[in-house]
C-alpha cells in the first residue's frame, strides 16, 4: 500500500541478518529459492516506486523470513554377503523418512516398506528412494553379495604301499589348507605329497572370494608283506 507503480526484490543474507545482498532475477512478489546448499539463510522483500530503483531512499522492507536447510539423510543399510549356490533370503533395512520406494520390485516382498524380505539367486545392488511429508526426497543403495561355494575337486580316497610316495591333488579354488597339517609336505599347495606312515583321514578346505568348502579323502597304507628265506 502506498505505491503507485511498485517494484520488487527479494534479498538474502547468510550472516544471521547483518547484510543483505540482491538475489538475481528475484522481482516479482512469489520467489522459488531453490538449490541452497545445507545453512541458516534470511530472505526479504524491499519494495519501491519503480522510478526509484536507482534511489537508496525510500525503500519499504518486509518482516524477515528465516529458513534452515539441513540434510536429508537416507540410510540404505549395510551391505550384506552369503556364500551359497542357491537363492538367498535375506531382509533390507532403510532408515530416514516415512516414505519408501525400492527398485528391483520383482525380487522383494513389498517394494514400499522400509524393511521388505529380498529373495535373490545372484549379487544384486538395491536402490531405495526415500521421501518424507515435506516433500523431501532422497535416494541410497545396498548390494547384497551372493557368491557360490568353490567347485572343489580332489584326488579323492587313494591307498598306497608303507614306504610308497602319494602325490595328492586339489582343484577349483583359490587358496587351499590340508589337515591335519602334518600329514602333508605342504599343508597350502594344492599338490602336496602325503607324509603319514599310517592310515588317516585327511581334510582340504578350498576357498574362493571368502566362501570355503571342505572335502575328506581317506588314505590306506598298506603294510610291505613280511618275506621270510
Amino acid at each position: 500500500a502506498g505505491l503507485n507503480n511498485p517494484a520488487y526484490q527479494w534479498q538474502i543474507s547468510n550472516d544471521n541478518g547483518n547484510s543483505f545482498t540482491n538475489i538475481s532475477n528475484a522481482t516479482i512478489l512469489n520467489y522459488a529459492a531453490a538449490g541452497l546448499p545445507i545453512g541458516n539463510y534470511k530472505f526479504r522483500l524491499v519494495s519501491q516506486e519503480a522510478a526509484n530503483l536507482n534511489s537508496a531512499f525510500c525503500k519499504f522492507f518486509s518482516n524477515v523470513i528465516n529458513l534452515t536447510v539441513t540434510p536429508f539423510v537416507v540410510d540404505a543399510g549395510t551391505d550384506k554377503s552369503f556364500c551359497s549356490d542357491t537363492a538367498v533370503i535375506t531382509n533390507l533395512q532403510a532408515t530416514g523418512g516415512t516414505n519408501y520406494s525400492w527398485s528391483s520390485a520383482a525380487l522383494l516382498n513389498n517394494a514400499s516398506i522400509a524393511n521388505p524380505t529380498a529373495r535373490l539367486p545372484t549379487t544384486t545392488k538395491f536402490y531405495v528412494t526415500v521421501s518424507d511429508n515435506n516433500g523431501c526426497s532422497n535416494v541410497d543403495s545396498v548390494t547384497i553379495f551372493v557368491k557360490p561355494f568353490p567347485a572343489l575337486v580332489s584326488s579323492g580316497n587313494s591307498s598306497i604301499c608303507a614306504d610308497s610316495t602319494l602325490s595328492l591333488s586339489v582343484a577349483g579354488a583359490t587358496t587351499y589348507s590340508w589337515s591335519p597339517a602334518n600329514l602333508v609336505s605342504n599343508a597350502s599347495s594344492a599338490n602336496p605329497n602325503f607324509t603319514g606312515t599310517q592310515s588317516a583321514e585327511l581334510y582340504v578346505t578350498g576357498t574362493t572370494n571368502g566362501c570355503s568348502k571342505k572335502d575328506t579323502l581317506n588314505i590306506i597304507v598298506k603294510p610291505l608283506p613280511q618275506l621270510q628265506t
